[in-house]
């Protein structure tokens, strides 16, 4: 996966809250390697309009934070837990849990450790100014991005003809929106991205408006048994080797493969 990083000073004016671990000695022997008797780590929480909160932490003996793919969530009376992944660092690649209650916060992720290491709290919030220095120190470093060369395929279709076209739609597996959706078409192994305009969904029809330099074609794949279709034209499934070549012919490093 290639390494793209942010500057977290983009989130600046946002709503922050970072917390840090308490057990400094368990999160020197857990995350620190033994590198030093003592360390902490850090989870900074920052809340974006109309979107999930975006979750971001700092490893010990590291000076950029990790963005995690957030997933759901929820509440049971004062206590807010929420779900994701890290899909970056190789021994703490695993689904984690937060469970934070008024200003502590419980960080658990893989299998259990008998150690205290996971148990932070809140040392600084923008709302109600709690240190806000040390979010603006933060706010000065660098964070890896979720990748989004990482894809998963949403069809592997082809015209139904003796020479046919074949058409690729994919999109980012950790962090889907509707504008990073890609489509190829691929003609005797020429290969074409068509620019995404737009997409949308209308009623059960999923739809995507797109541009070739400067002229539009149109991607259209109905629920039920109606099929898909390129400008009008009707699209038929390809098969495992037809679909597992468009994959190696595109180069896409793909997590999942299916087709709806």
């Amino acid at each position: 996966m290639q390494k793209v990083y942010g500057n977290l000073s983009e989130f600046n004016g946002k709503d922050i809250e970072l917390y840090r671990s308490t057990d400094l000695v368990g999160t020197a022997i857990y995350f620190g390697g033994r590198q030093t008797e003592k360390a902490f780590f850090e989870i900074m929480l920052i809340k974006v309009p109309l979107g999930e909160n975006l979750i971001f932490i700092r490893y010990p003996n590291t000076n950029h934070f990790v963005e995690m793919v957030v997933g759901g969530g929820g509440s049971w009376g004062d206590i807010e837990k929420r779900n994701g992944t890290n899909v970056w660092e190789n021994k703490y690649k695993a689904p984690f849990s937060l469970c934070i209650h008024g200003e502590n916060m419980l960080y658990s992720v893989g299998e259990e450790v008998e150690c205290n290491f996971n148990f932070l709290k809140r040392v600084a919030c923008t709302k109600t100014h709690l240190n806000v220095d040390q979010i603006e120190i933060n706010l000065s470093r660098r964070y890896l991005k979720i990748p989004v060369s990482v894809r998963k395929v949403m069809y592997t279709l082809k015209t139904n003809e003796d020479n046919p076209k074949f058409i690729l739609v994919d999109y980012p597996a950790y962090k889907f929106t509707y504008s990073n959706i890609r489509l190829f078409v691929v003609d005797n192994e020429e290969v074409k991205e068509l620019k995404n305009v737009k997409c949308v969904i209308h009623g059960n029809t999923f739809i995507i408006y797109l541009n070739d330099n400067g002229t539009e074609h149109i991607f259209v794949s109905p629920c039920g048994d109606e099929p898909s279709k390129f400008d009008d034209i009707n699209l038929i499934t390809t098969s495992d080797n037809e679909r597992q070549n468009l994959i190696t012919l595109l180069d896409l490093d793909v997590v999942e493969l299916y087709n709806l």
